[in-house]
């Protein structure tokens, strides 16, 4: 119980019960669902929980101030929606784990992006249970459906988007180590070539992709998905994402 003064028709309490985690049917008076950050946007006061069910691969950009900046995609669900988010920083990469659930604090939001950036907090939590709806919403805002493509529509039309192609291998060359922008180390290539009827097309694959390539033979036939079309010297290609042939300084010559 406590006391307060009667002002007409308000009430204004003396003393009132502080606010806990507790509160609020369990949640913290400064968390938000996802549905609602989505709806409302969110403060640096606030927090979301969720689970991450899809984590891009680590990518760079270059600043004013600075150049090879790490970033990366999360895609996180809750019992509400799912939502996209940045996030800046290798160590992140490195902790934050694909099935886990997670604390989201401090967020911020910029442009279409909320951001998790290097002031804000990411603590592990216990499991949130997402509907099945929002899991598969969440991998798609990641990694965007890839509708399959002929090798002659890629070759044609020059899609801006991922694409997933079918075809048989007919060339396949060895490992090579190329110099990558904003990489110290050198950077593992394979290509090899994808036949489809008359069509066909050189596909490269990048960094820890070149794994899946390792025990590939001459007449197997592939499914690729997630491929990026690059246009090069009039000729169209595949690579594996998140990396472009045009960012780098050395090409494997076929």
């Amino acid at each position: 119980m406590f006391l307060c003064i009667l002002q007409g028709s308000a009430v204004r309490p003396l003393s009132a019960k502080p606010k806990t985690r507790d509160s609020q049917d369990g949640k913290a008076p400064w968390r938000k669902s996802i549905f609602d950050l989505k709806s409302s946007g969110i403060l640096e006061t606030e927090e979301i929980v969720g689970k991450v069910v899809e984590k891009s691969e680590l990518l760079k950009y270059d600043t004013k101030t600075k150049k090879g900046t790490s970033y990366f995609f999360l895609g996180v669900a809750d019992e509400s929606a799912s939502i996209k988010l940045m996030v800046c920083g290798k160590d992140h990469h490195r902790k934050v784990k694909e099935g886990s659930s997670y604390i989201f604090r401090n967020l911020t939001q910029d442009g279409i992006y909320v951001k998790v950036n290097a002031s804000s907090k990411v603590s592990e939590t216990k499991p949130v249970i997402v509907p099945e709806e929002f899991e598969r919403e969440a991998e798609r805002l990641v990694y965007p459906e890839s509708p399959l493509t002929s090798i002659k529509d890629i070759k044609s039309s020059r899609p801006q988007t991922h694409v997933s192609v079918k075809g048989t291998v007919t060339e396949i060359y060895p490992v090579n180590k190329v110099k990558v922008q904003h990489k110290e180390k050198k950077t593992n290539q394979r290509s090899f070539k994808l036949s489809q009827e008359d069509e066909e097309i050189s596909v490269t694959m990048w960094d820890e992709a070149t794994e899946q390539s390792k025990d590939l033979s001459v007449g197997d036939v592939l499914l690729l998905e997630y491929m990026k079309p690059n246009e090069c010297r009039e000729k169209v290609s595949l690579n594996s994402v998140p990396q472009n042939v045009d960012f780098f300084t050395q090409n494997h010559k076929m």
